[in-house]
């Protein structure tokens, strides 16, 4: 079982809160994720970040980096015109390449790269800033 530790305003907003952590879990391959609710626009939107039922956060590390990640959020959705204009994909590329201080001031695709091995041509072809998904599918795929 994934365990998502959530913060204890999206706990609330679920009606979860007061839920216990299962004795026994699984954080899988990608490890523990945090999930916070977060206003845009006046919407709710749910920020998940790794970190995998439901617990509360409690690492203040990564609540900080969440926080953080909730300003970047806020600034790349209105630079682009607002929600409904943003191009999220984009938004969440350019988001995997801001240094978090929970992994010591490194970017999270790093960290993504790293579990899997990865190094190869694929790391560096991929500018969340400067190219479109469209054209870096294109030069992953063959």
């Amino acid at each position: 079982m994934q365990i998502i530790h959530c913060t204890k305003k999206l706990l609330h907003e679920l009606g979860a809160l007061g839920s216990k952590m299962p004795a026994m879990h699984q954080t899988g391959v990608f490890g523990p994720w945090h999930a916070n609710l977060i206003r845009i626009e006046r919407r709710k939107c749910i920020l998940f970040t790794n970190e995998i039922a439901f617990a509360p956060t409690t690492n203040r590390s990564v609540l900080g980096s969440m926080n953080d990640l909730v300003n970047q959020v806020e600034f790349l959705i209105s630079r682009a015109g607002g929600l409904g204009k943003a191009d999220m994909l984009r938004v969440n590329m350019m988001l995997n390449r801001v240094p978090m201080g929970a992994l010591k001031y490194d970017f999270a695709v790093e960290k993504v790269y790293e579990l899997f091995g990865r190094t190869d041509r694929v790391r560096e072809l991929i500018d969340p800033f400067t190219m479109t998904f469209e054209k870096a599918k294109e030069r992953i795929l063959p």
